[in-house]
């Protein structure tokens, strides 16, 4: 179990979920994504699905393949471990934050009389909040990065590379079948 679970934080520090899911692709535009409480309604429905339906495990496996392919040592995962660890409070304030910036920047949207000025200070503050949260991010990247091997690097970056790949064809896949849909109307 604790394996796993170091397996786990591993793979979402250093390269994110690599299993491309057609219904994230489902979630930013397709037929389907629209739902009563819109798009977060769609996104929590589908996090209460995966864990109902054990696709959280499928992610599991897919991280314990990119570890065992990449030979990262269990040292190595305590380190890494350790990086994310120190970094958790900061990830969840600028987290947080973020979070806070956009309901402000939503609700003076929806405001009865919208306010230009403050409209783009909420969504400079937005846009501020974003920025710490992606600083924070790489930081915890760029620790893990300097604690694999250049091979495990290398690898990393390969591994990157096809899931990019992959990720573009199914983006294509899913635009090609839009304008099909979108013609055939």
């Amino acid at each position: 179990m604790r394996t796993s679970l170091l397996c786990g934080s591993l793979i979402i520090l250093v390269c994110g979920a690599l299993a491309t899911d057609a219904r994230s692709q489902d979630s930013r535009g397709g037929a389907n994504s629209r739902t009563p409480h819109g798009r977060l309604g769609k996104r929590i429905a589908e996090r209460v699905a995966d864990k109902l339906t054990g696709r959280h495990a499928d992610r599991r496996a897919e991280r314990h393949r990119v570890v065992e392919e990449l030979g990262i040592t269990t040292s190595q995962k305590e380190l890494i471990k350790q990086a994310r660890s120190q970094h958790g409070d900061a990830l969840r304030v600028a987290r947080e934050s973020r979070q806070g910036a956009r309901k402000a920047l939503h609700e003076t949207a929806r405001a009865p009389q919208v306010d230009d000025a403050a409209l783009n200070a909420r969504a400079t503050e937005l846009a501020a909040a974003e920025r710490r949260l992606a600083e924070q991010r790489a930081a915890v990247r760029a620790e893990a990065q300097r604690i694999l091997t250049p091979q495990q690097s290398a690898g990393l970056q390969a591994l990157r590379a096809e899931r990019k790949a992959a990720h573009s064809d199914k983006r294509a896949e899913l635009k090609l079948l839009r304008e099909q849909r979108t013609g055939k109307r």
